[in-house]
């Protein structure tokens, strides 16, 4: 069943992705609607650990199938994409050159008391934050995580070239 705007949005001419929109808002309402009552239906099971099904068998059985389906879709057209996995490649990498630098960083500091000029500029990074080197080293290691994590992408993406070699604008 089509939601009652869609005829009319057919009959206006309306793009293809504002009907496929409305669609795609329609049936995640009916979604979370379904496993909300289903949640509410069986919350004393779920919350005991006694619901010995999942959530979704429960469900009305299109919106199982509508899962499964989009899972499969996922794994066949999302998962093998070439694109995304060049982007993972590149978090990887990004990822590796933060951890090296920091890390490295926060173990020179704690094992030495002071850092090269090179860690120096990786913990100025982290200004007013820097771990003290009488913390210890797991203290120091999560205040490094802390900060990698906090990073927006795009920056540590921008900061993983820099630390990398390569400037802005190159």
């Amino acid at each position: 069943e089509f939601p009652p705007e869609y005829a009319e949005m057919q009959r206006k001419n309306v793009s293809q992705r504002r009907r496929i929109a409305l669609l795609r808002g329609a049936a995640m309402e009916r979604a979370v609607n379904d496993v909300g009552a289903v949640f509410v239906q069986h919350e004393q099971a779920l919350l005991s650990g006694t619901l010995s099904e999942d959530l979704l068998e429960l469900c009305h059985p299109d919106l199982g199938w509508g899962v499964q389906s989009a899972k499969q879709l996922a794994r066949e057209r999302i998962f093998q994409n070439e694109r995304k996995a060049k982007l993972e490649i590149g978090a990887y990498t990004t990822l590796g050159i933060l951890l090296e630098a920091f890390i490295g960083a926060a173990h020179e500091l704690h094992h030495t008391g002071q850092s090269s000029f090179k860690h120096q500029r990786v913990l100025a990074l982290i200004g007013e934050n820097t771990p003290l080197p009488s913390w210890t080293l797991y203290d120091s290691y999560r205040r490094m995580l802390d900060f990698i994590g906090g990073m927006t992408d795009h920056y540590a993406v921008d900061l993983a070239q820099e630390m990398g070699g390569r400037l802005r604008g190159d």
